[in-house]
């Protein structure tokens, strides 16, 4: 049985979970005396497997911790008080016992969301950009509770080119002793441990930070040309087309979430995005154009294409090759940037500052913002408004089937009783089938040999009247024979008495 403590800070907008699953990094039962009686508690079902309580009123988080960035105090995502177990956040000071290198963090896919109760985009305006319904990207972080202090050497990570794992980082980790432990919390059978789920209602912003830091190291220099320059050209909010259908209906254009984590832009009816018309690709750049690389109403003037030429491309090529450079993050990813290419780096070198270790002086990543081996987390959670995730965002994404596989990884195994389920359900509509089938069957075949016979049913009744005649007599003979049988015993029980 999981189960689950969803804390809500009104005033200032936090959620933590608590999970009951053995060694997860969460907050203890006995954690909560003085704010709730866990013995008086009324635990909600969700399933079976799953219960929940609500904790409100707990105390406001102070506002204080701070890192220095860029040479000048830049406020973190929050913040820890040693006497307040609910301002524990990932990613910032106060949580000193999860090494950088054991973080890890991955994209579980977009979102829809159409009942937003606060402006959480971090901008003070109502223009545009907050048109219709919003969309959100959601991720989620982990850490390895079993890491044993061998920085970026000491995992290996899969290879999206030959997908398989790659072991090569191993070999300069602590002359070969690492223990070589895979970069797999995409997996359902995940080693990691479940930290939280964000989400970020700016997807640009979040892009932004992506791409000149960890994405600078990971992507080849052509992905990274391409996704610098279509990155800001998505759609912000819902976005007047200038065209009209047909029929005459105005045609709006917004990102639409996809199935597996993926985007596209789709045409809408309405003017919150949700009532789609068309989300062809074709169909689409037919109405608005390429504009991931001809213009929207984002911007796509990317200056580091590398001298890269994608100017011929279509709305489908494009959407393709922003896919593939995309898949990068569906996967599991650590949260210290890295460049495996980079196998003998000195950082004592590099071409902007260091925030990493010293000790950890293979695969650093010099990134485009002049960073080395900066933390990605930590960056989504300081450069922009990151928000944490509830059980409702999941729900929606999940209802809208545009999450990536094993939402619940590093946290729950349901691998076995969705086989089970599975397997119920094929058995269970097979045989609805196989029914189905044999009534219908039935039907016909007596409708075809009512109207292929051509019996006298008068004949039919009298064939049948004999024949119970004569099943009668037979039985009263039968029945006769057995009387006297039994007499007979009888009489030659009494002789020998």
């Amino acid at each position: 049985m999981y189960r689950f403590v969803i804390i809500a800070l009104a005033q200032v907008g936090v959620f933590a979970v608590m999970a009951a699953k053995p060694g997860m990094p969460y907050i203890k039962m006995e954690d909560l005396e003085g704010v709730i009686n866990p013995e008086k508690s009324q635990w909600q079902s969700i399933d079976e497997h799953s219960e929940f309580i609500m904790v409100d009123d707990l105390p406001i988080t102070k506002s204080e911790g701070t890192r220095i960035l860029n040479g000048g105090n830049e406020e973190t995502g929050g913040a820890y008080d040693a006497s307040n177990p609910y301002s524990v956040q990932p990613f910032i000071r106060g949580m000193t016992e999860y090494d950088a290198y054991a973080q890890a963090w991955r994209v579980l896919g977009f979102m829809i969301d159409c009942n937003t109760l606060a402006d959480d985009d971090g901008s003070n305006d109502s223009g545009d950009n907050d048109a219709g319904c919003a969309r959100y990207i959601l991720w989620a972080a982990y850490v390895d509770l079993e890491y044993e202090g061998g920085g970026t050497g000491e995992y290996q990570y899969w290879n999206r080119t030959t997908k398989a794992w790659d072991d090569t980082s191993c070999y300069f980790a602590n002359n070969q002793g690492s223990r070589c432990a895979k970069m797999d919390c995409h997996l359902e059978n995940t080693h990691f441990s479940l930290l939280g789920f964000f989400k970020h209602r700016d997807a640009q912003d979040w892009m932004g930070q992506l791409f000149k830091h960890e994405g600078y190291c990971v992507w080849s220099q052509e992905e990274y040309a391409f996704m610098t320059t279509v990155q800001n050209a998505w759609p912000e909010g819902c976005v007047y087309s200038g065209s009209y259908t047909k029929k005459g209906e105005v045609l709006f254009y917004a990102i639409k979430p996809m199935k597996m984590g993926r985007i596209t832009i789709a045409l809408y009816l309405d003017n919150q995005c949700v009532e789609e018309y068309s989300s062809k690709p074709k169909e689409v750049e037919n109405i608005i154009g390429n504009i991931l690389l001809y213009g929207g109403s984002g911007d796509n003037s990317g200056d580091n294409n590398y001298y890269y030429d994608f100017s011929g491309e279509s709305l489908a090529q494009s959407l393709d090759r922003w896919d593939n450079a995309f898949e990068a993050w569906l996967i599991c990813q650590p949260c210290v940037a890295y460049d495996l290419k980079n196998m003998y780096s000195n950082s004592y070198y590099g071409n902007g500052r260091d925030l990493g270790d010293y000790y950890y002086n293979s695969f650093t990543c010099y990134d485009a913002a002049g960073y080395n081996d900066v933390n990605q987390c930590m960056k989504f959670s300081a450069k922009t408004t990151m928000k944490t995730a509830t059980f409702r965002d999941l729900a929606l994404g999940r209802t809208q089937n545009t999450l990536n596989e094993y939402t619940l990884a590093g946290y729950s195994y349901t691998h076995g009783e969705f086989i089970r389920s599975k397997v119920g359900n094929f058995l269970t509509y097979s045989f609805f089938i196989i029914i189905t089938y044999l009534c219908c069957y039935s039907i016909c075949f007596v409708r075809r040999s009512v109207k292929d016979t051509d019996y006298d049913l008068n004949e039919v009744k009298d064939v049948l009247v004999d024949h119970q005649h004569r099943m009668s007599e037979n039985l009263q003979t039968m029945h006769g024979q057995t009387r006297q049988y039994v007499e007979n015993i009888s009489a030659k029980g009494e002789r020998r008495e």
